[in-house]
């Protein structure tokens, strides 16, 4: 199990969980095992491991490891999670005026995309007015609707680019 130290990481897919869950033991010594794991987010990630031994004894041992993203190999960049637009609405509800972008970026010889922890170590670039800003970007990726209209984010990472399209709408508040 991967954890950030708040919440369990999961890997979904389609709904379904992946990356997480049974062992892949790449080298068998007897009582040794070593097992690979494919972290599910770069940053500080808690890994527990639970062992069953065959005379019904169990032992947990968590670890913290600290993955940096690594610029080898990375084949796809993803500024949130693959999706093109992100659509905001100005109502009294923050959750409708706010989104967190959430990067991803896809290794050639993984399966699943790693999420990256924020967006600080990505370059972005937002094509709004300057003299009437239609959205406020954070530098750890939150994105603020400000007033009606559209702006484009562009984030690069390691060489490679993405960009999604805000759309902000004023809703009537429904009383």
């Amino acid at each position: 199990m991967q954890s950030d130290g708040e919440s369990e990481l999961k890997n979904l897919s389609a709904g379904v969980e992946i990356g997480t869950g049974g062992e892949k033991i790449i080298e068998d010594q007897g009582l040794t095992k070593t097992i690979e794991v494919v972290p599910l987010q770069v940053g500080t990630v808690q890994l527990s491991v639970l062992v069953s031994f065959s005379d019904g004894r169990i032992s947990m041992k968590t670890i913290q490891l600290d993955v940096v993203p690594g610029y080898t190999g990375i084949k796809v960049f993803h500024l949130d999670q693959g999706f093109s637009t992100i659509p905001l609405e100005l109502t009294d509800q923050p959750e409708a005026r706010q989104h967190w972008l959430l990067p991803e970026v896809k290794y050639g010889d993984l399966d699943y995309p790693i999420r990256l922890k924020d967006s600080t170590s990505v370059t972005m670039v937002v094509g709004q007015p300057e003299d009437n800003p239609v959205i406020q970007l954070d530098s750890d990726g939150m994105v603020h609707g400000l007033r009606s209209g559209k702006a484009r984010i562009t984030g690069s990472f390691a060489g490679l680019e993405d960009t999604v399209e805000v759309y902000v709408r004023t809703t009537p508040l429904v009383r």
